[in-house]
């Protein structure tokens, strides 16, 4: 009983001798949203946009978007991403690590580098590989989410193809004319 004592009033005395640095935490990771049973922190926006933003300064027009728009834009994105990862979980599709592994050595093959030299690029972008792994079979689920969605209205007939080609071959004739 003494120690259960003890341990309630050792654990009250931190809480109270730490409250700037337990601030702080909550400030950092904060949440942004909620995703159904799934939440966006404060952190996952923030790394969300800092990529966005480096990716838009690399653009040919890196002061297309106010911060205020990139940051909407990139918290729609990351509630739709949790949104079909969801679906994805619902529906019961998967990925597995070899598949995951399968498409990051196609991307790497793609890049004309190995995997270990991928590796070593992301370790300079201050990258961890499992995050990249994560990142890549996330993106995975969503694709399959996606092709699921749409492979099941889209009925693409025999005729609808040869009207697509007679259209096409019509374009390109009256191009060259």
């Amino acid at each position: 009983m003494k120690k259960a004592i003890f341990i309630v009033v050792f654990g009250i005395f931190v809480l109270l001798t730490a409250p700037v640095s337990l601030a702080d935490v909550e400030s950092l990771n904060s949440v942004v949203a909620v995703v159904n049973k799934e939440i966006i922190t404060q952190a996952e926006l923030n790394a969300a946009e800092a990529e966005a933003k480096q990716q838009l300064a690399a653009s040919a027009n890196p002061n297309a978007l106010s911060d205020t728009k990139i940051r909407q834009m990139v918290l729609k994105q990351l509630i739709d991403q949790k949104l079909q990862l969801e679906t994805a979980k619902n529906a019961n599709l998967s990925m597995s690590d070899a598949q995951t592994n399968q498409a990051i050595e196609h991307i790497a093959k793609q890049n004309n580098i190995t995997v270990s030299e991928l590796k070593d690029k992301l370790a300079q972008q201050g990258v961890k590989f499992s995050t990249y792994q994560k990142l890549i079979h996330d993106q995975m689920l969503v694709h399959l989410v996606q092709q699921n969605a749409v492979g099941a209205k889209v009925h693409v007939t025999d005729a609808d193809i040869q009207a697509a080609r007679q259209a096409y071959q019509s374009a390109m004739a009256s191009q060259q004319q």
